[in-house]
């Protein structure tokens, strides 16, 4: 494992969701190099900020890219 700062997951989750709708498990996935605490951090951040909405089979994506008809 990576020692990754929040900031670092963070910008790698929001690149990740760029990509499309994901589910959460899909994102841990692809931080399977990080410590799980510091992606519930990241995480907490990205929530708190609003980034996020969900679709309706319950994917994540960016609330910029719902307003954009994803």
């Amino acid at each position: 494992m990576t020692k990754s700062s929040e900031a670092e997951v963070v910008q790698r989750i929001l690149k990740l969701l760029e990509q499309g709708p994901k589910n959460f498990y899909a994102i841990l996935q692809s931080l399977a190099d990080v410590e799980y605490r510091t992606i519930l951090i990241a995480w907490g951040s990205v929530r708190e900020k609003n980034l996020l909405r969900r679709d309706d089979h319950g994917n994540y994506l960016l609330a910029a890219q719902e307003s954009k008809g994803r």
